[in-house]
């Protein structure tokens, strides 16, 4: 049985801060070569208008404070996925890093594997 297909889109939009989890790793758009990884993540709510997403980071000694819609660069977001066979309708998990392999649009799931050639050679017994 062959392995599943999916179809997906380059990941180039920002994350905000409150999208990140533990072992995200980010940047900020005006230090892009500093990167930063998430160890642990709160959401702290000051007002109706403003969360603050709380960021504990590897190699820092406090946690990073920022509004929740603050835009950031995601280096690594490894996110696992319940997606639906456009074929038969079997779901199956799947797990992306998105800003490497881009965000899912559609599965195609290894019960429909490529056929083989009609030219090809029949396998030897």
């Amino acid at each position: 049985m062959s392995s599943s297909t999916i179809l997906t889109v380059d990941f180039i939009r920002p994350v905000y801060a409150h999208e990140l989890y533990p072992g995200d790793m980010f940047a900020f758009f005006g230090a892009p070569r500093t990167v930063l990884t998430v160890v642990d993540t709160d959401e702290v709510p000051v007002s109706a208008d403003l969360t603050l997403a709380t960021l504990t980071l590897a190699g820092c000694d406090r946690p990073l404070a920022l509004p929740d819609t603050t835009r950031l660069q995601a280096l690594r977001m490894v996110r696992m996925m319940l997606m639906d066979c456009l074929l038969c309708g079997k779901r199956e998990d799947i797990e992306l890093d998105l800003p490497r392999c881009g965000e899912p649009l559609a599965l195609i799931c290894g019960a429909h594997g490529p056929e083989p050639a009609a030219d090809a050679a029949p396998a030897a017994a």
